[in-house]
């Protein structure tokens, strides 16, 4: 009797004590929060018990969910984050919500966002409360912080560096290569043009560079991984938008069972992955991809004071660098593509720059450096359509953040795309589409330097930011190279934003190939494989000459001229040899007086009359190779004292390279 009485006695205790935390968390707290922030000015919607707003979000969600765009709109806020179009104007750029009991507030202004985002004292953290999110990201850099933050990132930031980065793009082209392989092979069978779902395509090309460029030799393993994070993220996605109830993940539902089972999967996947390089460093090394990096860095026999990972630590790296590395990058390229498809002189004006910088070669991270358009017009895609829709961090006491004080714990929500739609950061013409706007770079296209977040800012902006942007390029310029695209009147513009920002219902696009085809002339059935080969051989050949003897020319010419530089006009295969060969024979007959010495239009004459005519700098040909002549002294300072090795020499003549010897008079570089 006295040991049942003792029991109940327990267990009304505990009743009790739950009830009085309850009644703290959902009912005192909440008013406390609220009056102390609406003394300061924060306003926000009413708080209803249990459920916080989470009843208005869901509502206001549910009403933007039928919501279709005009291919011409990019205002997604309705869609995107349609309850902050409804309570800015209400409330202001400072707002407190309420997910459950759970406090949360969004900083829709950008120095507020500036202060969080800057700040190095931890005093921000991730906020990891959704154990789902925690599970496909693995505890990586994406979401740890304070001193296991600085330690993973001295490990994992030498994996990132530029040079290391551009070895990738060998790898990135091969993955697009065998994409586009199978575009062209499918475009052999039809009339020269077919519609294809883009993102689908995207999602998997995005996963097989993430596989090679991580786990390289190993990235059939890796691709495995991918499969089942791509469950998890499904699992992920469903937990969005829910209360969430303590204790309620280690529940054995079927949900959390199936969750469970999945992200072992992974992490044995992963780790026999590791187990495999370490046994085979002796011989193999560990690699120089992505983990092979992570696993050298981390390697007993190398300096004792470096940082090194566990094993889980680099299991969870590794989920970081599948879902950063393949989800963000997938959605850039496919609205890349859906705004180039939707702006045909922008995808013709980046095609021409491809063509003059790339030609027809797979591109190399130098050509890649160089090409200014395909930049800007990426940048202006992250602005208006950024994979990540929000940033999320954590109070981690009571906070002064701007004239505000912040209590301990509340969720601060930085909204990307509202901010990145803000007329009075972007200016009045905020909702459209201006490549051009960041022509000066990133810190002078809006009114203030940190307005574009796509890959965050500050000290914790995302790492893989150079990686995400070559892989861009390389598989942009390599379509450009090949196709023409516009978009399908299926298209249904309505993007979508859980985790990530998507087309709700792909991206159907019709292709058209760039080469000329001949397909009626040569039956491959009737002349057999040999034939069908050499009319191939022919058409690509004659393909790249008109690419290199006519297209290119004049594309780079108008490029030039654009820029007020002249010259003289480009004749087809030779150029302007013929000219500079005719002002030399005349200059060949030339004898000067003794007291002269002016003997520019003996040995440069062509320069002494196209100076005259064009100016001190100008375009000129030898057959299809461009050659601009500099004779101002300010330019030719800037190519003489570079140190980036950005102006190399020119060795394209083979015979001079035989008579001076690859020696200290040509090489470049590192060499």
């Amino acid at each position: 009797m006295g040991f049942a009485w003792m029991v109940a006695a327990a267990a009304m205790a505990a009743a009790v004590s739950w009830a009085f935390s309850a009644v703290v968390q959902l009912v005192w707290r909440r008013r406390a929060i609220t009056r102390l922030l609406r003394a300061q000015g924060v306003g926000g919607p009413e708080y209803r018990f249990f459920t916080g707003n989470l009843g208005e979000i869901m509502r206001i969600r549910g009403e933007g969910d039928g919501v279709v765009l005009d291919v011409s709109s990019h205002d997604i806020l309705n869609i995107v984050q349609p309850y902050l179009r409804k309570w800015i104007p209400l409330y202001g750029r400072t707002i407190l919500f309420w997910l459950g009991g759970q406090p949360n507030m969004y900083l829709a202004d950008l120095n507020m966002v500036r202060q969080v985002l800057s700040d190095r004292t931890g005093m921000y953290s991730k906020d990891i409360a959704n154990l789902d999110l925690a599970r496909l990201l693995g505890k990586g850099l994406v979401l740890i912080d304070g001193d296991e933050w600085k330690r993973h990132r001295k490990v994992v930031h030498p994996a990132f560096d530029m040079d290391k980065l551009k070895l990738m793009t060998v790898k990135m082209s091969d993955c697009a290569q065998s994409m586009i392989s199978e575009w062209e092979s499918e475009l052999g069978t039809r009339s020269n043009a077919m519609e294809i779902e883009l993102s689908r395509w995207f999602d998997e090309l995005t996963a097989d560079v993430i596989s090679h460029t991580a786990f390289g030799s190993s990235y059939r393993e890796g691709k495995q991984v991918f499969l089942a994070q791509k469950e998890l993220r499904c699992l992920a996605l469903s937990t969005f938008y829910t209360i969430r109830i303590p204790g309620f993940n280690y529940i054995p539902t079927k949900k959390n069972l199936k969750t469970w089972s999945l992200d072992e999967k992974v992490r044995i996947m992963l780790m026999d992955i590791i187990k495999s390089r370490q046994a085979n460093k002796d011989t193999m090394g560990y690699g120089n991809d992505l983990l092979g990096l992570m696993l050298e860095a981390c390697a007993s026999e190398h300096n004792e004071n470096q940082p090194r990972l566990s094993m889980d630590e680099i299991i969870a790296e590794c989920k970081t660098f599948f879902f950063a590395g393949h989800e963000t990058t997938s959605h850039l390229l496919t609205w890349t593509m859906f705004l180039l498809s939707t702006h045909p002189e922008w995808q013709e004006k980046l095609r021409e720059e491809v063509m003059m910088e790339c030609g027809d070669e797979v591109p190399t991270g130098d050509m890649l450096s160089k090409l200014k358009l395909v930049n800007i017009f990426l940048l202006e895609t992250l602005r208006l359509y950024s994979p990540i829709s929000v940033i999320m961090r954590r109070a981690d006491a009571d906070l002064k953040l701007g004239n505000i004080k912040v209590p301990e714990g509340t969720i601060l929500r930085i909204p990307i795309a509202t901010i990145h739609r803000d007329k009075e950061v972007w200016g009045e013409d905020a909702d459209k589409f201006r490549p051009e706007r960041f022509k000066n770079g990133v810190s002078k296209a809006a009114k203030h330097p940190n307005a574009l977040l796509s890959f965050s800012s500050g000290p914790r902006s995302c790492i893989g930011q150079n990686f995400a942007m070559l892989e861009a390029k390389v598989v942009i310029a390599l379509i450009l190279q090949r196709f023409s695209f516009t978009l399908s009147p299926k298209y249904v513009h309505a993007p979508t934003s859980f985790i990530t920002l998507r087309p709700k219902y792909g991206l159907p696009m019709i292709l058209r190939s760039l080469k000329t085809r001949r397909t009626n002339l040569f039956d491959p059935v009737a002349m057999g494989n040999f034939a069908w080969m050499v009319a191939a051989a022919v058409t690509s050949w004659a393909f790249n000459a008109v690419v290199k003897l006519v297209w290119r020319p004049r594309a780079i010419t108008r490029q030039l001229r654009a820029q007020g530089i002249g010259g003289p006009e480009y004749r087809f295969f030779c150029g302007n040899l013929g000219e500079i060969k005719q002002l030399r024979a005349e200059g060949a007959n030339l004898v000067l007086d003794i007291s002269s010495h002016d003997f520019v239009p003996i040995v440069q004459p062509q320069i002494r009359k196209w100076v005259s005519l064009y100016g001190r700098m100008f375009l000129f040909w030898f057959g299809a190779h461009p050659n601009v002549c500099l004779t101002d002294i300010n330019m030719v300072r800037q190519v003489l004292s570079d140190r980036t090795g950005m102006y190399p020499k020119d060795i394209t003549n083979t015979y001079l390279a035989h008579l001076l010897g690859k020696g200290l008079v040509l090489t470049d570089g590192d060499e």
